[in-house]
């Protein structure tokens, strides 16, 4: 991720694994401070499979409330937040 707002962070990853072939990857949170992704890229034996966003600063904010993405993010999250998102692949 590019440029997350008010925690410091940047191209920060995080790895999962399976075990059989995975056709969905979801992101999801129980917390209600928002967590802002602007890229996920799905890889597999580090080459590319799939990649969602950009890193420009604008895409999803992950948190239970919905209002967070209507104060500072709102440019970035239009302006909502949710508390799961998924990508088919």
């Amino acid at each position: 991720m590019g440029g997350v707002f008010g925690c410091g962070l940047e191209d920060l990853d995080i790895h999962a694994t399976t075990r059989g072939q995975a056709t969905r990857v979801k992101i999801s949170t129980s917390g209600s401070d928002g967590f802002m992704v602007d890229k996920i890229e799905l890889r597999k034996d580090g080459k590319i499979l799939r990649s969602y966003g950009a890193n420009n600063d604008k895409g999803w904010c992950l948190s239970t409330d919905p209002t967070d993405g209507s104060r500072t993010w709102k440019t970035a999250a239009s302006g909502k937040c949710k508390a799961e998102y998924s990508w088919d692949f």
